[in-house]
């Protein structure tokens, strides 16, 4: 035995090579090397070090392409004559050197610690290129298989790999087709959802990895190129032998699940699931080829998710509610997407339940909001009672089911309600905070008096720890944050107890504390670099960048950043502008290139409103400024379309048969009355209860909504009148769908029963009338008639004697399908089948007959001539055929109208012009009907003009009505402001003024105008009246002599209002006080009296003095100045 001088392994005498490092081994036989092993492996002692043959020194033979040379490339007794051995080179090992000696003289080699077995794929050493690397593994792969005994098969070996590699060359090379990928769909993919991608072009059952531009390899979920995934071994010899032998072998291992095996084809598909923490925007693909070094890229953008609707809890339960009681139980709303959430709530008409607040905004990271909702038992009786509160939003609808059992009055006591029943942070990043909130309510008659109680934990904290809520009051709302900034790596839970004098409960909390992403890169020092605080973004606008809730305020979502250094940075909020703001959380920790949000609530106050937002750091601080600017009053309906199948019931047993659907209408963005009105269009005999009315704010208005029955398919709109913009809320119904049983009589029947009832999701009355083909003289009795939601009807079938066998059809056809019982045919027999086409369903489509064997598809058209008729259908002269406002906005109507003798008509309106608003904007029109559609035309500065465009859809045919205005008269006042001291007069108890109003120069035509002023008991005369071109009026103006203060007298047109200042300076008032007196029995009483001008006078004061009740009481001096 001997062993290898380098690491010390074992190995045969007639070895030449080291079987564990690929070194070349000292000598061939016993006499040349001591084989006495070593103390310990790897270590030469000087007993056993081997005498090293040499002759003439050998120049260094360096490796081509690497720069490296061997460590002893010198020609040993025994060897080959031109026969080296490699030195391959392990990572961290020094590199040797044969030195020149005289013969018979040896080397004392370095001692050198045990190396572990070199695997095939050598683990990335960030300090050595992949060349040599690779050529490392690929020699030292050579030198151990030439280490063992089949020396024979080296020459057919190497022989064997040399054609390999000119093979894989040759397929490298012969694959002329550049990779390329593609995305399947589309290339905007919201975070969370799924990127379809398709390759093609690369090697032939090979392999590719995917990665982003970060380096991140990727997982496919699924992937279609080659049923099993590679591995080294599973891929085949020959692949492998390839790869290997043309020195390819990467630290990406086929043996990886994100290794991806490209099918014979050179193709592949791939679904990649789209992370949440890649960021939003754009972002590139990689897919880069483990054989050679082709790839392909590919761009994607990862938008934000839609905004999504999320309640807590699923259903609310008051339990047992004496008769005569009004009880609150609060929801959470959330918005769980990246996109803005709009919701509006209500109770489906339910008068014993109300939501106390109705509507709102969420913009993404927003914390929840809390919708109290309250049933009032006044009016019930013992029992029990079920509802839904509905939320609608642009991310889904949510019913929420409402339970509770009225019972007579009993004991009077508090309850305790919280809501949820636990909580769970998540995941945090060690050093963050997160706040969540809790609701709690009393359901109780008395007085609830609370105290939440966080025990020893260290990591909860709450914004309030006790209070008390009255019986029917609002629930009160809670900020609980949780705090990892002292919390080690793990899982942390924790019972909040709730203690009140309505009970007892406790509520479970959960967190996870994770370690943040690094920040350094290994071997990277700390520079002294100060951190920064960054905050994002620069400034809010409350309308639009803010979530809101109406009478409860504003929370604004702002993300903090330690954007630069590399130390963390303590960091606090506070506020100025506006009283009451708080921060959640208001203080916190940021770790190095972190970013967290910070939820800012702002209480609700009237718009225009400004306040800052301060977020301080240890070197900076950032105010960001907040505003609300004024905006146009808004109308709000809940739901926000009408679905006849789903949000309306259908009434069958009242005189007037028909819909009645249940509306929430809310005013938003005024904290004024507003006047409303409904109307609607497309279906005649919709009915509104109440059809008008004044909306206060934050409470909202209950509509009845009944739609006369009609034949669907139909649609409509609801048009509600009082905001700036109208609001339009369409409704449709679906044709119902009409069923039969049995399906057929397989067995044949002379009286036949078949049972026709319209469908579980049908609404509406159902026509229907039957059918029969096949045989001669089957009668149905009855033959047709109606059906309404619910009812059933049994129809009798008659059949004929005839010879068997024989076939026969029997179609019942309704409103929105056609239904056959039976439908067999025999070789050359037809079948008649009756399809009823609704005269309003002119539109192409096709019919579909299915056999065992095929499918038939028969095709229908139907052309329509236009029909559409607009009155006026010529120019719209604004001002005289529309009403105008001071803000420039017109008010305009035509008359849609449709051909008696033509089948229902589609339409749509539209304009080029911005800021034109129809209401309705499209509709359909029943056969000699007419519609009314009312044209808002916003900010247009007279003279103008506009295109209307009112199109026939079924026909694409459009009609043009154009609109013009003049510029309207503006009034003028002769006087721009008034003084009382000076330009009126005084009498009957105040100050008489005038002014004279007239048209201002260039104005044409009649403009009526009125006066009003913000001062009280000011009267006006004339108070309005009409001025037409050249024409003057003085208008008389009286102010009580007790509203002396200063304020505007304010002259309305049409075009605009002109405003007179008004001042007033009060009369200077004198101040007097009595001081002490003295008493003589010679002169009588001596008092000394103080009199002072009052420090509001502007003028100076003369004074002088009286006395009564007493005679010669004389003053000195007896006035002045």
């Amino acid at each position: 035995m001997q062993y290898c001088r380098f690491c010390g392994t074992e190995a045969l005498n007639e070895a030449r090579f080291c079987g564990y490092c690929g070194r070349a081994l000292t000598g061939t036989t016993k006499d040349s090397v001591d084989t006495t092993g070593p103390t310990q492996p790897g270590i030469m002692t000087p007993h056993n070090i081997p005498i090293i043959l040499s002759n003439q020194p050998q120049p260094d033979a360096t490796h081509t392409g690497t720069g490296q040379k061997d460590g002893d490339a010198t020609i040993r007794p025994g060897q080959v004559q031109g026969e080296k051995a490699q030195n391959i080179q392990q990572s961290g090992e020094h590199q040797y050197r044969s030195q020149s000696a005289q013969p018979f003289s040896y080397h004392a080699p370095q001692q050198l610690p045990p190396v572990p077995p070199m695997p095939l794929h050598e683990p990335h050493q960030p300090h050595r290129s992949a060349s040599r690397q690779l050529d490392s593994q690929v020699h030292g792969f050579a030198a151990r298989l030439m280490a063992r005994k089949t020396t024979k098969w080296i020459l057919p070996l190497i022989a064997v790999i040399i054609v390999l590699v000119i093979s894989g060359i040759s397929v490298v090379l012969g694959n002329s087709n550049a990779p390329a990928i593609s995305v399947s769909g589309s290339s905007t993919v919201p975070s969370g959802e799924i990127l379809h991608i398709h390759g093609t072009g690369f090697l032939p059952d090979g392999s590719i990895v995917l990665k982003l531009e970060n380096g991140l390899a990727l997982s496919p979920l699924t992937t279609t190129g080659r049923a099993e995934r590679g591995t080294d071994r599973e891929a085949g010899s020959a692949n492998g032998s390839l790869m290997l032998a043309a020195g390819q072998v990467t630290q990406q291992h086929l043996a990886s699940n994100k290794a991806l095996v490209v099918s014979g084809a050179g193709t592949f598909d791939a679904d990649i699931a789209v992370s949440d923490t890649w960021g939003l925007g754009s972002h590139t693909l990689h897919a880069t080829e483990n054989l050679g070094s082709r790839s392909a890229e590919l761009g994607f953008t990862i938008a934000p998710k839609q905004a999504t609707l999320v309640v807590n809890p699923s259903a609310l339960d008051f339990g047992k509610v004496a008769t005569g009681r009004k009880v609150l139980l609060s929801l959470l709303v959330g918005n769980s997407g990246e996109r803005k959430l709009t919701w509006v709530a209500d109770t489906k008409g339910t008068v014993w339940l109300t939501t106390q607040t109705h509507a709102g905004t969420i913009q993404p990271g927003s914390l929840q909001q809390t919708i109290d909702v309250a049933v009032d038992t006044t009016h019930l009786k013992v029992g029990n009672y079920q509802a839904a509160v509905r939320i609608s939003s642009n991310g889904g609808e949510v019913q929420v089911g409402v339970k509770l059992t009225v019972i007579l009055p009993g004991q009077q006591q508090a309850k305790l309600n919280i809501n949820p029943g636990s909580l769970n942070f998540g995941r945090l990043v060690t050093g963050t905070r997160k706040t969540l909130q809790v609701a709690l309510s009393n359901l109780g008659t008395q007085k609830l008096s609370w105290k939440a109680l966080a025990g020893n934990t260290n990591w909860l904290t709450l914004n309030t720890n006790s209070g008390t809520i009255q019986p029917g009051g609002l629930p009160q709302t809670i900020y609980i944050t949780a705090d990892a900034s002292r919390l080690a790596l793990g899982n942390y839970s924790t019972t909040l107890q709730f203690n009140s004098n309505g009970g007892n409960d406790k509520q479970g909390t959960t967190l996870v504390v994770i370690s943040p992403p690094p920040h350094q890169q290994p071997g990277q020092t700390l520079t002294n670099v100060p951190s920064r605080l960054s905050v994002s973004p620069a400034s809010f606008d409350g309308n639009t960048g803010c979530s809101y809730v109406q009478g409860t305020g504003w929370f604004c979502v702002a993300m903090l950043i330690n954007s630069k250094g590399e130390r963390s940075l303590n960091w606090s909020a506070s506020s100025s502008g506006i009283p009451g703001i708080t921060f959640y959380p208001a203080m916190g920790t940021l770790l190095p290139r972190q970013t967290v949000p910070v939820n800012a609530f702002i209480p609700d106050t009237p718009c225009p409103a400004r306040a800052s937002l301060i977020f301080t750091g240890p070197s900076n601080n950032f105010q960001v400024p907040w505003n609300c600017p004024p905006v146009g009053t808004k109308l709000i309906m809940s739901p926000s379309s009408f679905s006849a199948n789903t949000d309306c019931t259908f009434s069958s047993f009242t005189p007037a048969q028909g819909w009645i659907c249940s509306a929430t209408l809310t005013s938003m963005g005024t904290q004024r009355n507003v006047n409303w009105s409904a109307s609607s269009s497309g279906i005649p005999g919709i009915t509104f209860y109440p059809a008008k009315g004044s909306l206060s704010p934050g409470y909202p208005q209950v509509i009845t909504i009944f739609v006369a029955n009609t034949t669907c398919p139909a649609s409509a709109t609801f048009t509600f009148l009082g905001a700036k913009q109208p609001l339009n809320v369409p409704w449709n119904c679906a044709s119902p769908k009409l069923t039969a049983g049995p399906a057929n009589f397989n067995n044949g029947c002379l009286s036949c029963t078949v049972t026709l009832a319209p469908s579980l999701a049908s609404q509406g009355i159902l026509s229907w009338n039957a059918s029969a083909s096949g045989i001669p003289g089957i009668t149905f009795s009855p033959s047709y008639g109606k059906l309404f939601p619910g009812q059933l009807v049994q129809v009798t079938i008659s059949v004929p004697n005839t010879n068997c066998p024989a076939s026969a059809a029997f179609t019942f056809t309704g409103p929105g399908n056609f239904t056959q019982t039976s439908g067999t045919l025999s070789p050359g027999q037809p079948a008649h089948v009756n399809i009823l086409i609704p005269k309003s369903d002119c539109r192409g489509g096709s019919f579909i007959f299915k056999g065992p064997g095929n499918t038939v598809p028969v095709s229908w058209s139907c052309t329509k001539s236009p029909g559409l008729s607009i009155n006026p259908d010529s120019n719209i002269n604004a001002n005289t055929n529309c009403m105008s406002t001071q803000e420039q906005v017109w008010n305009c109507s035509v008359t849609l109208g449709n051909d008696p003798t033509v089948t229902d008509l589609n339409w749509s309106a539209s304009s080029s012009t911005p800021g034109v608003f129809f209401s309705p904007s499209s509709g359909s029109l029943a056969p000699g009907t007419v519609e009314q559609v009312n044209i808002t035309l916003s900010n247009m500065n007279c003279p103008a003009s506009a295109d209307l465009v009112f199109t026939e859809l079924d026909t694409n045919s459009t009609n043009h009505v154009p609109w013009s205005c003049k510029a309207s008269p503006t009034l003028t006042s002769s006087s721009s402001s008034l003084s009382a001291n000076s330009d009126c007069s005084t009498g009957n108890g105040g100050w008489n003024c005038t002014t004279t109003l007239a048209l201002a120069p260039g104005s044409t035509g009649a403009l009526n105008w009125s006066a009003s002023s913000g001062l009280s008991g000011v009267i006006f005369n004339p108070s309005s009246c009409t001025l037409s071109t050249g024409q003057s009026v003085q208008v008389g103006i009286f102010v009580p002599g007790g509203d002396c203060q200063n304020g505007t007298f304010s002259f309305t047109g049409p075009a605009n209002t002109t405003d007179v200042s008004w001042g007033c300076i009060p009369p200077p008032t004198l101040e007097a006080s009595l001081g002490n007196c003295s008493y003589s029995a010679s002169l009588g009483w001596s008092c000394l009296a103080t009199v002072g001008s009052s420090q509001n006078n502007t003028n100076t004061v003369n004074w002088n003095t009286s006395g009564s009740g007493i005679n010669v009481i004389t003053f000195s001096p007896p006035g002045g100045q």
